[in-house]
């Protein structure tokens, strides 16, 4: 049996540094209207269905841990449940086991928007995807694959893990805390894809790259040659992808509520440049504040709501991002440039309890 393949902390420094200025995926933001409880059906399908492991160091939400680092944070007794316009690409390093979790919660979500469906049953599985394709956004059907509906409807494609994925994930750097050191079981969070309306996916390249430094890459699809995708890399190993559909003509990119989390590099420069043109943006539901450098340095991020083509300064979507820096004290990703007294500092923030709220809402 082959040995999985994992990265010395050189290799890890020298992938960041290809993969743009933007360097991971850290977690998706999604609000709901459960309470916070175990019988919740939040609860059931994200902690016992998809086998997510609970961070503990917060008891008012749920922030679910998977590979390692990433999270969904479950932001619980909202107004509406939010069912986003994208789908969530995970890996799973078994889908029968996955699958046999999902049937076990079946009955308990019933009067939801949870369903669930195996596709291409015993066909191709992605474990064998290759290493200098994992940032293509693969063919779901081509695979056997799971097609998921979380209780609000949301979109998740669950896959087998490609073959030294999981190693190389693993060797980034450290780990979020979990509940009695048990791990959720997705090993990588590879994608998350957005349908948009044809004409816009060039623009949505341009933003990401000057307004963030991104490294990103325009495709013009097969068959069609009015129709292109946008990757935009969140390091070596996680993407957004931007897909351009015939039927998303109408979609006018409006915005639906929930927000991811990223971490760049060259953080002041890339807020000035938001700010400096009126894009930063404070969401009331947190405490976090970025309306001046003072207020974006002291809790190293930011937030961006809408996309705007550099060029024309026309719309192109909302899409909200909470931007943080790379020196922010949730980034477990290795460095070069922090030392082992700022790194046991920011371990020591790492594992702040986070038990009893001091605000309304909490930097999600």
């Amino acid at each position: 049996m082959s040995t999985e393949v994992t990265w010395s902390k050189e290799q890890v420094l020298k992938a960041f540094e290809d993969s743009g200025n933007l360097k991971v995926l850290e977690h998706v933001n999604l609000s709901n209207t459960n309470k916070c409880s175990e019988e919740s059906p939040v609860y059931i399908f994200y902690m016992r269905g998809l086998q997510c492991s609970r961070d503990p160091r917060l008891a008012y939400h749920f922030w679910a841990n998977f590979a390692g680092r990433h999270q969904f944070h479950l932001f619980t007794g909202q107004p509406k449940d939010e069912c986003i316009h994208a789908a969530i690409y995970l890996y799973v390093p078994s889908l029968d086991e996955i699958e046999k979790s999902l049937k076990a919660v079946a009955d308990e979500l019933k009067d939801t928007k949870f369903a669930f469906e195996r596709i291409n049953r015993g066909g191709e599985t992605t474990i064998d995807y290759p290493q200098e394709k994992w940032h293509e956004l693969f063919d779901t059907d081509k695979y056997d694959h799971l097609k998921v509906n979380d209780p609000y409807g949301n979109e998740l494609y669950l896959n087998v893990t490609p073959r030294n994925f999981s190693s190389i994930n693993l060797s980034l750097g450290k780990k979020l805390p979990v509940t009695n050191d048990v791990e959720g079981v997705a090993q990588g969070f590879p994608f998350m894809r957005y349908p948009c309306r044809p004409g816009i996916a060039q623009g949505i390249s341009r933003f990401f790259e000057h307004y963030l430094g991104a490294k990103t890459v325009v495709t013009k699809k097969e068959g069609n040659t009015e129709l292109y995708r946008t990757t935009v890399f969140c390091g070596p190993l996680q993407a957004f992808v931007f897909d351009e559909l015939e039927s998303e003509r109408d979609n006018k990119g409006e915005y639906d509520g929930h927000h991811v989390c990223i971490h760049i590099d060259r953080f002041k420069e890339f807020y000035d440049l938001a700010h400096n043109e009126s894009m930063t943006w404070n969401n009331v539901l947190f405490f976090d504040r970025c309306d001046t450098w003072f207020e974006a340095n002291r809790d190293q991020q930011y937030r961006i709501l809408h996309l705007i083509d550099p060029v024309d300064k026309k719309f192109l979507m909302s899409f909200e991002m909470e931007i943080r820096s790379a020196q922010h004290f949730r980034y477990l990703i290795h460095r070069s440039d922090v030392t082992p007294e700022e790194e046991e500092a920011n371990e020591v923030l790492r594992k702040k309890n986070l038990k009893t709220p001091s605000q309304p809402g909490v930097s999600e």
